[in-house]
């Protein structure tokens, strides 16, 4: 029997274990959520790849400054006649050439790679802000709807104990069937909205779970909260970093930088250009030489100087003068696409804080026009219709201060991304201007 005993014990005691480990897990935050999808997010790793593209840009315009080497060779088998001293014939040669000067193209490529990186890094990072400000998005969902949930359950263990309530009176004739049926009635629609809160509050954890490119079963449960904490901030010192950090607007510059560039590479092509080429060569007797094995060397420089083109250069320059001041105008006017941003954000956030503000009191009233309806229905002086509403509107209530914090921290969320700070506001790096 004691030995019957232990074994249980053992056999419980190994169970809970593994229930615990089963169940543990970690916990998913908006941080771990950031870091997760910035990790795995299927849009975040394929743009990355632009800066592997630039490195090799960079690795080929580096190279035209380099010298070349070629090594070439050949084989001939002649037929054997009284007059071939040799049939097989052999020819090699190494060829070593580097351009001195081209125009300054080579040059303007060489600074085309650079800026084609920082475009790269740009583009990654304003791909990682758009994607960020998206689970940003899906995470708040989540918790509104767990808030709803919540409303709802709340709702429903009160059209619960309200039905049980009207039952017990309508027993000894306290109220009348028309009042139990209203009360059944609540009680099935609360029944109904917790259904649909718990499927919408499960819909939003796959639309969050899809972005970060993770399963659910990695991580034990999500934790957050709907906090209102008030904003204050400046709107020329959000524009200032705006300026400094927006991923497209600095993109934008480089692109200008990138189109100087182009201006001379078409100039190049009325410029005098230099190179300079070795070769090495060797032959075998076969050749016709009587003196044995033949090696030779050669050294040359090349010089051209463009004297007339008909004009095909300066059309080529008129072109891209004409693309530069196209792409300064798409600065200046990004530049008011940001202003126009960051103004926007900052009239969303105030009407958001404002909401919560009404929202709050309008929680207040609507907690206090429930006790005062049940206080009256109680007394005789209410009615019963006044006690269903005063609980609807007070779960409407509920609902709209959920959703208006919500919207308040998308709104702020809203302005870090306009500002490109979203990600090192998220993640508590350092921020310019901060």
């Amino acid at each position: 029997m004691k030995r019957f005993l232990n074994t249980t014990i053992c056999f419980l005691v190994i169970t809970m274990v593994l229930a615990v480990g089963v169940s543990a897990g970690e916990l998913l935050t908006l941080e771990k959520a950031i870091e997760v999808a910035l990790e795995k997010n299927p849009d975040i790793l394929s743009v990355r790849q632009e800066q592997v593209k630039a490195a090799g840009a960079i690795s080929v315009a580096r190279g035209a400054f380099l010298p070349s080497l070629s090594l070439g060779g050949s084989y001939t088998r002649e037929e054997e006649t009284s007059s071939t001293s040799e049939p097989d014939n052999y020819d090699a040669n190494v060829t070593v050439s580097q351009s001195i000067y081209q125009g300054g193209k080579l040059r303007a490529y060489r600074t085309q790679a650079e800026l084609a990186v920082k475009i790269a890094d740009s583009t990654v990072a304003d791909t990682e802000e758009k994607i960020i400000y998206e689970v940003y998005k899906r995470f708040y969902n989540i918790l509104l709807l767990r808030e709803n949930v919540r409303t709802s359950e709340d709702a429903l263990s009160y059209a619960e104990d309200y039905s049980r309530e009207l039952k017990k009176k309508f027993e000894v004739g306290l109220v009348t069937g028309l009042e139990v049926t209203r009360a059944e009635k609540l009680l099935v629609t609360s029944r109904k909205n917790l259904v649909i809160s718990k499927n919408n509050l499960k819909s939003a954890r796959v639309s969050l779970f899809e972005i970060l490119r993770s399963s659910e079963e990695s991580f034990s449960s999500i934790e957050g909260g709907l906090d209102y904490r008030p904003f204050s901030g400046d709107a020329e010192n959000s524009l200032k970093i705006a300026f400094e950090n927006r991923p497209d607007l600095l993109s934008r510059r480089d692109q200008v930088k990138v189109q100087e560039q182009d201006i001379i590479i078409a100039q190049s092509g009325v410029r005098p250009s230099v190179s300079l080429a070795a070769t090495w060569e060797y032959s075998d007797p076969a050749k016709g030489s009587s003196n044995g094995d033949e090696d030779t060397w050669s050294a040359r420089v090349n010089v051209n100087f463009p004297i007339f083109d008909s004009g095909i250069t300066r059309g080529r320059v008129i072109q891209e003068e004409a693309t530069l001041v196209q792409t300064r105008e798409s600065v200046v006017k990004q530049e008011e696409a940001v202003r126009a941003e960051i103004t926007k954000a900052y009239l969303t956030l105030d009407t958001s804080a404002n909401s919560v503000k009404e929202a709050m009191t309008n929680l207040d009233l609507a907690r206090e026009s429930l006790r005062l309806a049940e206080v009256g229905y109680r007394e005789g002086v209410g009615i019963q219709l006044d006690v269903l509403d005063a609980r609807a509107e007070l779960t409407d209530a509920r609902r709209l201060y959920s959703l208006s914090v919500r919207d308040y921290n998308l709104a702020l969320a809203n302005l870090r991304r306009a500002e490109g700070t979203l990600i090192s506001y998220s993640l508590d790096r350092d921020i310019t201007g901060e």
